[in-house]
């Protein structure tokens, strides 16, 4: 795992893409091509595992509630947007805002303040 846990947009879309695999030790096809396993480039060290990327991942999804639930179920299950809004307990036009919102927040350097006040700003 990589010491500030902090990873690009397309990086988390593709670990929660991947979730199911990743959490079972797999590298996913495609893995090659974020240059994980075997190598170390920029801020990820070439011992990351599949697990610990997805552990990283979902802890963070933990802390924007459901936002970060309907992330997930967007992502993994990919799940229509009326199913999404009910689990957000929001607007259908407004889910994909929130999921970005999400994807925001948990990409990146880790941050001080929490998802509630950074998702209003």
């Amino acid at each position: 795992m990589t010491e500030d846990h902090s990873y690009s947009k397309s990086r988390v879309i593709w670990i929660l893409k991947n979730l199911i695999e990743l959490r079972q030790g797999l590298w996913p096809e495609g893995a090659e091509l974020l240059a994980i396993p075997g190598k170390s480039t920029g801020h990820n060290a070439y011992f990351e595992s599949p697990g610990g990327m997805a552990a990283i991942v979902e802890m963070k999804l933990k802390m924007c509630g459901m936002d970060g639930t309907m992330a997930k179920v967007y992502y993994v299950l990919n799940e229509e947007d009326a199913v999404l809004s009910k689990i957000g307990r929001c607007r259908i036009d407004v889910v994909h805002n929130r999921i970005e919102k999400v994807i925001e927040y948990i990409s990146g350097y880790p941050k001080k303040r929490s998802y509630e006040v950074f998702r209003w700003h």
